[in-house]
């Protein structure tokens, strides 16, 4: 057989780059993970941290089954169709292939310290460093000579094998038909040996590495400067080295793109190669794959999606989602002692779940007790794979102790009209409104009535139709979990009083006719015997003093409307505000700066004479509130970020769910977040759509899809290691800075300095990133200085990292 993979580097005692034991921590967030890897011709295994083994790959002669009950491994080695396992008590077991003996352990072998496959024979170091092999031995591979004593480590080729002494020195036995056992001369100081097909590999103390043998792939062409290297592997025509600082440098033949090393591989702990592909060990226990992959030995078991996540309670404000972590369900904060929570997993097979820290079986219910919660009770749900990186769904039940938000489209009119109208929107930012409690009363009281309601639709338009005088629209709506909104329009002045016919003469018949009607002359008084202003019934100084000469009048005032009082000197002239006839009272709301009345009074005769009182007004610091933005957002009053959110707005950088809404506290998508960071820098957004190569790309929402497809190609948005881009997950901070800082293509290629006090606690891959987005004012800890990388971000905090960029740029 030509194809054959060893088992990646075999070292103990002092030889050890690596303890994998000790990269992570057991316990209910970090369950078993894997301690050691090893790839055979088109298979792979990984033995875990509780001694027992997962495989996956090809499986001919049954070099995947691993015997029932085994366990208690300390080291594998995969051949091309045959596995080695060495337990803890120092016995070999053997399995698959046996067709020349290979897996013929010999009687009484123990106290093995180290083992190895080739093609089809196998190797086995025992403690005194003595040497044992077994299976085919036509090249010689297992004439153990005399001379190898003092041996500490052993690799398996095709058809040659290995010794590496406690001297540091090589020898070699086997097959020789492409020189993989001519050791070069003088070498020493060798700490770790690998064997492919036909090549060799030592790394030595001084942390370079020595290839000798076939080479007909480039496997024995080092690359020029390797240095720092701690493990070698070899596979059937690559070789692997795995660097100190935790990265990986591959060579030789990429058919299948075996040395094709992942771009942002780091924190390395192991390497593997195979046939025609190779694996990698993280420090957290995960495994990375690349390579040809058409049997399979790339697809690591385990999946860290929810197939569906259920509250007993009711439903979440968020459909399910593989894609999205984070769910919301709320409450009045009174009626709950206790949530019952049921995920499913997408698979079982390698992987298990945490719900609150504990261990929770497949579809099982876990009940979490939120008695006398006085805040928001969340609820990490944790999918751990143990071969793969795992993740967090979280569960967030929320009290809900705010009412709806009602807005008038049209509150109150001073003017006198026939009909009263308004669009009524009624919202809700947390549990959403309960809509058939919906209703609405017109009456000519500011009394909340007891009756007389009836149903509405959210938006419609409600009209009164009939009446004189104010009327007032009364809104009535309940929000999912009980809490109620009384809300009042302004007053609406309605005149539907009907003309009185003039008399006609009537024709009693005969000669007489009915005496002529005495009529006065029409009056020509078109003056005002007074005007008033009012804030909440206090008078306005009115500058000059009203006399019903003075048409001009000023007044400043710092409230949101006022009440204006006229009375017309002769009863029968007419009255007109801004051209609507008005009442003897009329409330106006006001603008900020000058808002001019103008007042007409027409006389019986058509005499007309025009009044005008100007009101100004204004706050305490009027320079500054001659130039705020006009904001028509309802929801951000006295939010931490309210007049960034406007100023966003108006630059068009962000964008309200609606009119009126913007919902501050409300999580950003990472799709979300990509389109405001494209409309911020004005990056044109290329028109003709193409494939975005996601697993998941049918979840990207369409309206976004020409922005999402700009964001890839430009570098600014990537997608995550299995292949999702999870457009609808929530984005992290550490992600927003990630995002801008690429937009920008701000240098990250640095050492990322402590200035966060959660340093630590940021990814590797972020760091720099993060970085270079609180070095250009973009970022700021929280409290005590917290970057908090994982935390959610929420439409406020975007707005005000956007609007910090825009003013950058400009």
């Amino acid at each position: 057989m030509d194809y054959l993979v060893i088992c990646f580097v075999l070292l103990f005692s002092t030889i050890v780059p690596f303890d994998v034991r000790s990269a992570y921590a057991a316990g209910p967030a970090s369950p078993v993970k894997v301690e050691k890897i090893d790839a055979g011709g088109l298979a792979s295994m990984a033995l875990k941290s509780d001694g027992t083994l997962v495989a996956w790959g090809r499986n001919d002669f049954g070099q995947l089954n691993v015997p029932l009950g085994l366990s208690e491994v300390v080291a594998i080695d995969v051949g091309y169709f045959h596995t080695l396992a060495l337990k803890s008590d120092g016995t070999v077991v053997g399995w698959g292939n046996n067709s020349v003996g290979q897996l013929n352990v010999p009687a009484g072998l123990n106290d093995v310290v180290a083992i190895a496959t080739g093609s089809n024979h196998s190797l086995a170091l025992k403690s005194d460093n003595t040497l044992i092999g077994w299976g085919n031995n036509a090249n010689g591979q297992t004439n153990v000579p005399v001379v190898v004593d003092g041996v500490v480590a052993i690799a398996a080729g095709n058809l040659h094998s290995l010794a590496l002494k406690s001297d540091g020195t090589v020898v070699a036995l086997g097959g020789d038909n492409v020189g993989q056992t001519n050791v070069p001369v003088g070498l020493d100081g060798v700490v770790a040996v690998a064997a492919g097909a036909s090549h060799s590999l030592a790394l030595k103390s001084d942390g370079t590495v020595v290839a000798w043998g076939g080479n007909n792939g480039g496997q024995t062409n080092v690359p020029v400067g390797l240095e720092g290297v701690v493990a070698i592997a070899a596979g059937e025509a690559h070789s692997l080295a795995l660097k100190s600082d935790g990265t990986v440098v591959a060579w030789g033949e990429n058919i299948s793109g075996e040395t094709d090393v992942p771009t942002d591989l780091e924190g390395v702990v192991a390497v593997a190669a195979g046939h025609l592909h190779s694996l990698a060990l993280k420090s957290d226990g995960t495994l990375v794959t690349w390579g040809y992959n058409q049997d399979g030995q790339m697809n690591v078991p385990g999946n860290a999606n929810l197939r569906d996540l259920k509250l007993e309670e009711g439903n979440f404000t968020e459909s399910f989602d593989p894609a999205v972590m984070d769910y919301t369900y709320y409450y009045d904060g009174q009626s709950l002692s206790s949530v019952d929570v049921t995920p499913t997993m997408a698979s079982t097979d390698q992987t298990v779940m945490y719900v609150n820290n504990e261990l929770l079986p497949d579809g099982n219910t876990k009940t979490i007790d939120i008695s006398g919660a006085t805040t928001d009770t969340v609820i990490p749900v944790h999918v751990k794979p143990y071969l793969l990186p795992g993740q967090t769904y979280t569960i967030t039940v929320a009290i809900d102790s705010t009412s709806p938000e009602v807005q008038f489209g049209t509150n109150g009119r001073v003017a006198a009209a026939k009909t009263a109208v308004s669009q009524v929107k009624v919202s809700d930012i947390q549990s959403g409104i309960d809509t058939a409690s919906l209703q609405y009363v017109w009456t000519q009281s500011t009394v909340v009535p007891t009756g007389g309601w009836l149903p509405f639709s959210n938006s419609d338009n409600l009209s009164q139709t009939s009446g004189n005088g104010n009327w007032y629209l009364h809104i009535r709506a309940t929000d999912n979990v009980g809490n109620v909104k009384d809300a009042i329009s302004n007053p609406f002045l309605l005149d539907n009083t009907m003309p009185v016919p003039a008399p006609n003469p009537i024709d009693q018949g005969g000669n007489s006719s009915a005496p002529p009607a005495v009529t006065s002359s029409p009056s020509n008084q078109a003056a005002l015997a007074k005007i008033n202003v009012y804030n909440s019934g206090k008078a306005l100084e009115l500058s000059p003093n009203f006399t019903s000469r003075t048409m001009d009048y000023t007044v400043e005032t710092d409230a949101e409307q006022v009440e204006l009082e006229v009375t017309s000197v002769h009863s029968k002239a007419v009255v007109k505000l801004r051209g609507e006839r008005i009442s003897e009272m009329a409330t106006v709301p006001l603008a900020m700066g000058a808002n001019v009345l103008t007042l007409t009074v027409q006389a019986e005769d058509g005499t007309i004479n025009t009044y005008t009182v100007t009101v100004t007004r204004i706050t305490d610091d009027e320079d500054n509130a001659s130039s705020a933005p006009v904001c028509p957002l309802t929801d951000i009053e006295n939010h931490w970020a309210t007049s960034e959110i406007c100023e966003a707005a108006e630059l068009g950088i962000v964008e309200g769910i609606d009119a009126y809404t913007f919902v501050p506290r409300g999580n950003v998508t990472r799709t979300e977040f990509a389109v405001m960071l494209m409309r911020t820098i004005q990056i044109p957004i290329r028109n003709e759509s193409s494939e975005v190569s996601f697993s998941d790309a049918e979840s990207i929402p369409a309206w976004a899809h020409l922005t999402i497809q700009t964001a890839v190609a430009e570098g600014i948005m990537q997608g995550y290691p299995d292949g999702t881009l999870r457009p609808k997950k929530t984005v992290s901070r550490a992600e927003m800075a990630t995002m801008v800082s690429k937009a920008m293509k701000w240098n990250a290629d640095r050492t990322a300095n402590s200035y966060f006090s959660d340093n630590t606690s940021i990814p590797t891959w972020a760091k720099a990133y993060v970085e270079a987005a609180q070095e250009h004012g973009l970022l700021k800890g929280q409290a005590g200085n917290r970057f908090v990388p994982e935390g959610r971000t929420t439409r406020a905090e975007a707005a005000v990292v956007l609007l910090r960029l825009w003013k950058s740029i400009h």
